[in-house]
């Protein structure tokens, strides 16, 4: 035993049930010399199978986030969502949204309007924003989102809310 202490876990069936134990064992020494081993195991069956369970999930969600992006960048057009909960900061955008705008993923991403885009353009977009919060859905035209590329952009904002 080092340190004073043994940790260690191990396997066994209980009726034909697979249990996990995970097992602290010491020693100790009396003042009159006596040595004493003590342990306790507890059962930690159930956390083995909430950690295999959680692992297949991020798996599993790992799987569909890369369906979702392959499916948002085959959108001919641009695609974004922003957080209404963070300052309507932008957590996912497609390959044509930063083409059209000329800017990199990882300069939109976690950004408001406000902060990557110019001043007009970005007060028009906050106003259409809130429309869209208030009214559940928006459709608008905008003019010159890339200004180097001169492109009339139609958009539409809808709300979404993922409260059941």
């Amino acid at each position: 035993i080092e340190n004073g202490y043994l940790e260690y876990d191990f396997t066994s069936n209980v009726n034909n049930e697979k249990r996990v134990w995970h097992t602290i064992k010491s020693m100790i020494k009396t003042p009159s010399g006596h040595r004493y081993l003590f342990a306790v195991s507890l059962d930690v069956s159930q956390l083995h199978t909430n950690i295999e369970k959680l692992e297949a999930t991020i798996k599993e969600t790992e799987k569909l986030n890369e369906m979702l992006h392959t499916f948002i960048n085959s959108i001919p057009g641009q695609f974004f969502m922003k957080s209404v909960d963070n300052n309507l900061a932008y957590v996912m955008v497609n390959d044509k949204f930063c083409e059209m705008t000329g800017l990199k993923r990882e300069d939109i991403i976690g950004f408001s309007d406000a902060e990557i885009l110019n001043g007009d353009f970005a007060a028009k977009e906050a106003e259409y924003d809130q429309k869209a919060i208030a009214n559940g859905n928006i459709e608008y035209d905008i003019h010159g989102v890339n200004s180097a590329a001169r492109q009339e952009i139609h958009s539409g904002v809808m709300g979404i809310s993922l409260n059941k």
